[in-house]
Order: C-alpha cells, then sequence, then structure tokens
C-alpha cells in the first residue's frame, strides 16, 4: 500500500512520536481546557456528561501535567 501524506498528516507523525515516547513529560495549558469548554458551549463538542465532570475525568485519564497559568 502507498499513502501520501498532507502537511498536517506528516507533521502529526513527529507529534505522536514525541508523545508516544516515555521519556517526555507531557504538559497541557489551562488555555487548552478553556478552549475546550468554548467549543463545548458553542455546541461544537457534544458531551452526555457535564462539562466540568468531563474535564476532571480527561485530566484523569490522560497521563499529563497541567502546566500552571502565569503571566
Amino acid at each position: 500500500m502507498r499513502l501520501l501524506l498532507d502537511t498536517h498528516i506528516w507533521i502529526w507523525n513527529f507529534v505522536i512520536k514525541a508523545l508516544e515516547n516515555e521519556k517526555n513529560e507531557i504538559w497541557l495549558s489551562p488555555i487548552s481546557v478553556w478552549e475546550a469548554l468554548i467549543l463545548i458551549e458553542k455546541g461544537r463538542i457534544i458531551l452526555n456528561i457535564p462539562p466540568e465532570q468531563w474535564v476532571e475525568q480527561a485530566l484523569e485519564q490522560a497521563p499529563v501535567k497541567t502546566a500552571p497559568l502565569t503571566k
């Protein structure tokens, strides 16, 4: 099989490898949580549980550290 990758997929290939590398610490910006909540509010993400509960569960399940929000 031959696969022709567009730029987006080609770059994501490197991101996935970095995410899978156990030597890397993975951090999540609090702005990402805020952006997800905005998308939920706008109806672009549909949940079957309250948004706050979803965020809590997502943070528990993902192997990420939450970065502090600083100036």
